[in-house]
């Protein structure tokens, strides 16, 4: 860049009315001086900036990149461990399962008991009615069980659950379901006569002699059960049948429980120690408590034997239909 000055100088002596005339006396004097030299210190500090800001901008993508790889790293190895140690977990389980299995036949006077009560993995008792006297032998057997395998017991029948089963007996057992509460179902003579006649004409005259809407849903959430079973190793795990010596009945090609359960059947009082046994170990493989062995098999034996032998002395104790 260049700047010029102009200056102008008058002489005196080219007064009017002199001798000194000469040609109008005005000089010009221009000076140039040349000032690139002094501004060629600034045009290097504007490309310094403009460098400075470019690697600022490098370094700071460099380190977003280093920073997503090492969480994506740590992620990776967090899930890896989870996974390792997750199948620890089942191959443990497994070992300890197959260990309980094998000793069952040496446990028999126990009773098993989780120091951790989890009502998500209560006992649905289903069963039908045949007399006053047999619902409230149903209301103690299930006291009996309740303390036994320290689990909550949920009988269709009792008055806690009466509100709920009036809105709807197959959706209250479908929501307990859900929850993860097994089914205990009461295999006897009058709950057989009552499924096997759904399909015949004579279905609406059993549902007369029960005069109860629980007695009447019985037969579809039976089904409704034999329908939802996908894999065949979880039906030991869901659903128990049990009988009562006072209540023969005999296996045979009518059996209404044999798709649920084929083989599995507990002779009340006789298999009492082994039903709450099997419960408490199902409670134990999904919930991997730890449980504590009590000995309390002779007092309950007594009770329960008791109880049943009302059921069998008792004169209105079961109706059998054919």
């Amino acid at each position: 860049m260049n700047f010029s000055t102009r200056l102008e100088f008058t002489d005196n002596r080219c007064a009017e009315h002199s001798l000194w005339n000469p040609t109008t006396c005005r000089w010009k004097f221009t000076d140039c001086e040349d000032t690139s030299e002094r501004l060629t210190t600034i045009v290097p500090q504007v490309e310094t900036i403009k460098k400075h800001n470019y690697l600022s901008f490098c370094i700071s993508i460099s380190l977003l990149l280093g920073c997503a790889f090492l969480i994506s790293v740590y992620h990776l190895m967090t899930r890896h461990n989870s996974t390792t140690q997750y199948k620890r977990t089942v191959a443990n389980e497994d070992n300890d399962t197959t260990k309980k299995n094998t000793n069952i036949t040496e446990i028999q006077n126990i009773n098993i008991i989780p120091k951790n009560d989890d009502k998500s993995n209560g006992v649905i008792l289903l069963y039908v009615k045949s007399s006053s006297f047999f619902l409230k032998f149903m209301a103690d057997f299930g006291n009996i069980l309740k303390r036994c395998c320290h689990c909550d017991v949920y009988d269709w029948y009792g008055v806690n659950e009466l509100e709920a089963t009036e809105l709807g007996p197959s959706n209250w057992v479908n929501k307990l379901r859900e929850r993860g509460c097994r089914i205990v179902w009461v295999d006897t003579p009058f709950s057989r006569s009552l499924v096997l006649s759904h399909a015949e004409e004579n279905y609406q005259k059993k549902l007369l002699l029960c005069g109860d809407f629980r007695d009447e849903a019985f037969p579809g959430i039976l089904n409704m059960e034999k329908h939802c079973i996908n894999d065949p190793t979880s039906l030991y795990e869901n659903h128990f049948i049990i009988r009562f010596d006072a209540l023969p009945v005999h296996d045979d090609a009518d059996d209404p429980f044999a798709d649920i359960s084929p083989y599995a059947r507990y002779m009340m009082p006789r298999h009492f120690n082994q039903l709450c046994l099997d419960l408490s170990r199902q409670v134990s493989v999904m919930e991997n408590n730890t449980f504590e062995v009590i000995d309390t098999t002779t007092e309950i034996n007594e009770e329960l034997q008791q109880l049943v032998n009302t059921l069998k002395n008792s004169s209105v104790g079961y109706e059998q239909s054919t």
